[in-house]
């Protein structure tokens, strides 16, 4: 019960760094870090504490902006990121280039997914409309008009868990190793 009780004040401890985190760095244009905490989160806790704090994360962005074609995205990527890194964890990948690799592909994958998803509603016409050869043409348009935007964040995240993933890691591995004992990392 007391390590339940601890688990939770820790995915709200989470959930709040990813939201201010976020926050902090809205005037910045595609420079975030909510895919660096949520892939530490699902790194150093695993898959289900990451779910959780991502799941949590993406209600609180929709409760404090509404709703509109990001939340699907949202709701798919985020968690993503944080299972992806608990099979990383697993996996005992701490190289920064291959941790820094695999956030820049799933970064490429946002940028993807939400041209996607915005291309098939925003631009459907009719709601959820897949016409064809007019589906890539307005995704390949889509696509280039943000695609200063995607370089940006591609390149930004790449960066970020170059220099900062790793330590992080180690950091949260001793404060996990002091709040959790009977686990080992």
């Amino acid at each position: 019960m007391k390590d339940s009780a601890k688990r939770i004040a820790l995915a709200a401890v989470f959930v709040a760094l990813v939201s201010g985190g976020k926050l902090a760095l809205m005037a910045l244009p595609n420079i975030e870090v909510v895919t660096i905490l949520l892939a530490l989160a699902g790194y150093c806790f695993g898959a289900l504490f990451s779910l959780s704090v991502s799941l949590v994360f993406c209600t609180i962005e929709t409760v404090l902006w509404g709703f509109n074609t990001w939340v699907l995205y949202y709701f798919i990527y985020w968690p993503l990121v944080g299972i992806i890194f608990s099979l990383v964890g697993k996996s005992r990948i701490k190289n920064r280039w291959a941790t820094a690799g695999i956030a820049a592909a799933l970064t490429f994958f946002f940028g993807v997914l939400s041209t996607a998803t915005d291309t098939l509603i925003a631009f459907g016409g009719s709601g959820f409309v897949f016409n064809g050869a007019d589906f890539f043409l307005r995704f390949g348009l889509l696509y280039a008009r943000g695609i200063v935007f995607f370089a940006i964040h591609i390149v930004s995240n790449f960066l970020l868990f170059v220099f900062l993933f790793v330590p992080l890691c180690e950091l949260v591995s001793r404060l996990k190793a002091k709040m959790f004992p009977e686990e080992a990392l």
